[in-house]
């Protein structure tokens, strides 16, 4: 059985998602982020001035923790 053969179609989107990169104007407050590990922290993000009928997806970095939020913006 190969699991390429079939009819079924979709659509792939890729991203880059790069420092210093990309459209609009996303942030994040408070920057920084104050917090202690184990503890829920709370933020917002906004994100202005991207173009309608456009797919955007971002990033939120915690310092050097290696951990990371996805965001998406889908119209």
């Amino acid at each position: 059985m190969s699991v390429f053969s079939g009819t079924d179609r979709y659509d792939l989107t890729t991203f880059t998602v790069a420092p210093g990169t990309g459209a609009g104007a996303f942030t994040v407050a408070p920057n920084p982020l104050p917090g202690v590990q184990g503890v829920e922290a709370t933020y917002t993000a906004s994100w202005s001035g991207l173009a309608a009928a456009s797919d955007y997806l971002g990033l939120v970095r915690y310092g050097d923790s290696g951990f990371s939020t996805v965001v998406a913006v889908e119209n």
